[in-house]
């Protein structure tokens, strides 16, 4: 690996665990505690995984999803299919994306590849897949790729995901709940 793209690698790393640590829960009550919109994450369904394409390894696939976006209530609908997934909050995926930015994800990356197109196969090790409104980007990594600088730019990539889904805190909801009672407040108690 060059050294800058291990100094980048490094620095990186620390400030992407610092926006994933949690403070004090703002009150929901106050709209002045609700955080800030984050330019060009907020609304905008964004959705970073990491899948393990090698038959030989049963590593399961880990992802994100940030929490301002729409497709969010789908995990809330089928919770089998999204076990993997965590929601985090809108800074966490910007400084996400910022790190995968400057680790150099989107330069080497294939622009429109689809996250389903990938199956396991023999010579496959993994995909990186991110997904930002309609675009999509995904580095895949292959024996047959050493020499080059994309085993690195993997890596690097897969070990961001992995900090940041490991550094969120979610309880996945419960097959059995209503998805749409999430989103609904609680009725109101009659006054006596």
């Amino acid at each position: 690996m060059e050294p800058l793209r291990t100094i980048v690698a490094l620095l990186l790393i620390p400030a992407l665990l610092a926006a994933c640590s949690s403070g004090p829960e703002p009150d929901e009550g106050d709209p002045a505690a609700a955080p800030a919109p984050v330019e060009g994450i907020s609304g905008v369904p964004i959705h970073v995984e990491w899948r393990n394409l090698n038959p030989r390894r049963p590593d399961s696939p880990l992802g994100v999803i940030n929490r301002s976006s729409p497709e969010l209530r789908e995990i809330y609908r089928n919770p089998a299919a999204y076990q993997h997934v965590k929601p985090v909050d809108d800074d966490v995926m910007a400084a996400l994306l910022g790190a995968l930015q400057e680790l150099g994800f989107f330069e080497h990356a294939s622009k429109g590849a689809a996250l389903d197109s990938f199956h396991p196969g023999e010579g496959l090790h993994g995909v990186v897949h991110v997904k930002r409104g309609e675009e999509t980007f995904a580095l895949v990594f292959s024996p047959g790729m050493y020499g080059s600088e994309i085993p690195e730019v993997y890596r690097d990539c897969k070990v961001a995901i992995f900090e940041v889904h490991r550094r969120t805190m979610w309880l996945a909801p419960a097959a059995s709940e209503d998805p749409d009672r999430v989103f609904r407040s609680p009725p109101r108690a009659p006054r006596r």
